[in-house]
């Protein structure tokens, strides 16, 4: 597998993630990057990115003809968007597309306690498993596990750190240790595992990568050390919250979703954490982070909003 990826095509590249994808292939002298987004989307990209858009329900003859001439797509549609993502498959066989990258940035879903944790996960693999009935058409694919997205996590309040309030909602005894990654370093990621000798070693399998493993109490002493400030403390049962926003979330209460979620990235899951998968962060040459540096950043980022 010696080919040159060039054409890049990414997929839904707005959101939390898709603009430092984009930015990160986009910088990269290799690639010729472009967009795909809705024909109801309202975001905006630099003038001299060329954007296709197609009908939200992703026919195949407007997705062929954004396509043509691409030979990877990058897709920041979500899992759960299993028909749109079929749709967008389908027609990179077609269109003679080489490379895959499905929207499955976050938690390692292949293991069953995870799934069982979080049973949305299972799009996650739905997905995978289609994409690999494709690989004897000749389309292969690399899914990114970087587990939660740090810098969003504490922006959000994703992690449970609420920086307005200088409030932290513990789980447990805050010592569960979960792998994080910034969103520079993935989008990063994903433009160098587009080249060689990277591209032919990810084909069709999964790849690891994280800037930190730090447990609760450690990002709560970092945010307080740059805030300079002592945080009000919360503290939660794991297990407990687990379970209600499990039957919550069935229910179809998203907010208890992304709450199961989070309870879930500080328990201990068995492979959820990807803790016994190689890293491949020196193999692609990416940054090594400092936690600390991070969490000042943010902080006087968010100060500046103010």
């Amino acid at each position: 597998m010696s080919e040159e990826i060039k054409n890049v095509l990414v997929a839904g590249a707005s959101g939390n993630l898709g603009p430092f994808i984009l930015e990160a292939l986009d910088k990269d002298p290799q690639f010729t990057v472009s967009v795909l987004t809705r024909k109801g989307s309202k975001s905006t990209f630099p003038s001299h990115i060329k954007v296709h858009q197609v009908s939200d329900d992703y026919p195949e003859d407007e997705l062929l003809q954004s396509l043509k001439g691409q030979h990877a797509v990058v897709s920041m549609i979500r899992p759960s968007m299993l028909k749109e993502n079929k749709s967008l498959i389908s027609a990179c066989v077609k269109a003679g597309v080489k490379r895959f990258i499905p929207g499955e940035f976050g938690s390692n879903s292949v293991p069953q306690a995870a799934r069982d944790a979080v049973p949305w996960f299972q799009k996650k693999l739905d997905v995978i498993d289609y994409l690999k009935g494709k690989e004897s058409e000749g389309l292969t694919w690399t899914s990114v596990i970087c587990g939660a997205f740090f810098d969003w996590g504490l922006t959000s309040n994703f992690l449970s750190f609420a920086l307005p309030t200088r409030t932290a909602t513990i789980y447990d005894t805050g010592t569960s240790r979960c792998r994080m990654t910034t969103l520079p370093t993935i989008g990063l990621a994903v433009a160098r595992l587009l080249h060689a000798p990277h591209y032919a070693a990810s084909a069709n399998r999964y790849i690891y990568i994280a800037s930190f493993n730090p447990n609760q109490n450690e990002i709560l002493a970092s945010l307080e050390n740059a805030t300079r400030e002592t945080w009000k403390r919360e503290y939660r049962d794991a297990a407990e919250t687990r379970r209600r926003m499990l039957e919550k979330g069935i229910g179809g209460d998203m907010q208890a979703v992304e709450e199961n979620l989070i309870a879930c990235h500080y328990s201990d899951i068995e492979g959820m954490d990807y803790e016994n998968e190689e890293l491949w962060n020196e193999r692609l040459g990416l940054p090594v982070e400092d936690m600390d540096d991070v969490v000042r950043r943010v902080i006087k980022e968010e100060n500046e909003k103010q």
